[in-house]
């Protein structure tokens, strides 16, 4: 396969977390990955806050501390 014909394209992966009873505090993140890097995006609509981890690694550590931290301000 000639890679010249190769196009590499990020899809729209969104994931939405919702605690059972609070309908308006929907935590939606991506915790996508990029070889040699490791993102965690999420933010809450209804509060106006997000955040973002990145770091120069194959990790979990972006996504557990930020669902840790999603955690702990969505209960």
């Amino acid at each position: 396969c000639n890679r010249n014909k190769i196009e590499s394209y990020y899809g729209l992966g969104w994931r939405v977390l919702r605690i059972k009873g609070r309908l308006s505090k929907d935590l939606i993140f991506h915790g996508g990955f990029i070889s040699g890097t490791t993102p965690f995006i999420g933010f809450i609509p209804s509060e106006e806050i997000g955040i973002i981890f990145l770091i120069n690694q194959q990790s979990r550590t972006p996504f557990e501390s930020g669902i840790d931290l999603w955690g702990e301000f969505l209960t």
